[in-house]
C-alpha cells in the first residue's frame, strides 16, 4: 500500500509539471541510471531521443513518440512553429541516435556528452522561446473571429 502510495503521489508531481520541468526530470533519471557505457549506450540514446520526443508531444501537441524519425522530421518541418533551424537541428540529433540505436555505431563519450547537452539545450531554448512568444501575444488585441453580437 505504501509503494502504491509513492507511486500515484509521483505521477501526480510530474502530471503537475510544465513540459520543460518534466523533460529535465525525466533527463536528470536518466543521467543519474548512468546508463553510457558501451553495454547499455543503445538504451540511453533510446530514452533520450524519447525524453525529446515526449517533451515535443507535450509542449507542442506533435505524436513523435509514436512516429518514425523520417514521419516526425516531417511533421515538424510543415509545423510554423518550427524554424529551419530547430528541424535541421533535430534532423542531425535524430540521425545520430538512430545511428547508435540501430546501426550498432559505438559512440565515445564525448559524443554522449554532446548528444546530451542538445537535448538538453533543445528543451531549454525550446520552452524559452514559447514563453516569450506567449507573453508577446499576452497584449496583442484578440482576431479569432467576430465579436458577440457581430455575428453575421
Amino acid at each position: 500500500l505504501w509503494k502504491l502510495s509513492r507511486r500515484i503521489h509521483r505521477e501526480i508531481k510530474l502530471r503537475r509539471m510544465s513540459p520543460r520541468e518534466r523533460a529535465l526530470h525525466e533527463l536528470a533519471e536518466l543521467m543519474a541510471r548512468d546508463l553510457t557505457g558501451p553495454a547499455q549506450v543503445k538504451e540511453f540514446y533510446f530514452e533520450l531521443t524519447m525524453i525529446v520526443r515526449r517533451y515535443i508531444e507535450r509542449a507542442h501537441g506533435v505524436r513523435a513518440p509514436e512516429q518514425t524519425t523520417e514521419e516526425f522530421l516531417e511533421a515538424v518541418s510543415r509545423d510554423p512553429r518550427f524554424t529551419r533551424e530547430v528541424v535541421s537541428r533535430l534532423r542531425s540529433f535524430l540521425q545520430a541516435a538512430d545511428l547508435v540505436k540501430y546501426a550498432a555505431f559505438q559512440p565515445d563519450q564525448p559524443t554522449v556528452d554532446r548528444a546530451t547537452s542538445t537535448a538538453k539545450g533543445y528543451i531549454e531554448t525550446d520552452a524559452t522561446a514559447a514563453a516569450e512568444a506567449a507573453q508577446g501575444n499576452a497584449g496583442a488585441p484578440a482576431t479569432a473571429g467576430p465579436q458577440r453580437g457581430q455575428e453575421h
